[in-house]
């Protein structure tokens, strides 16, 4: 005869050792100024992640390498509005940090003489 408790307990060991969840911890936001009009920029966006396992980090420039990565698709002007979102994405003994930056790449307006 099977125990019903003892496939109950199974279950539930698979649903842990397999779950996972996801946090958003901060989104931060930059200015728009100098103001110009939503039609004369485009968005641009980018994003990095950290992988760590048991508190063992080894990749600590991935808000830096997003940064970058937002900077490149905007060479020649100015990016404002820079939207940061910071999350993690949780695992068994390790968790996945995640940066995701978005912004409007503007002209940058001649100045008269």
């Amino acid at each position: 005869m099977r125990h019903p408790i003892r496939g109950f307990l199974l279950f539930g060991l698979t649903l842990l050792l397999c779950s996972c969840a996801h946090s958003i911890h901060q989104v931060h936001v930059s200015d728009f100024s100098p103001y110009q009009a939503a039609s004369n920029g485009q968005l641009v966006s980018s994003s990095a992640e950290q992988f760590v396992v048991l508190g063992l980090v080894y990749d600590t420039n991935y808000v830096n390498e997003a940064y970058r990565q937002l900077q490149a698709q905007c060479p020649s002007s100015e990016i404002t509005g820079i939207t940061t979102e910071y999350m993690t994405s949780l695992g068994f003994f390790s968790w996945t940090n995640k940066i995701f930056m978005k912004g409007r790449c503007n002209e940058i307006p001649a100045k008269s003489s």
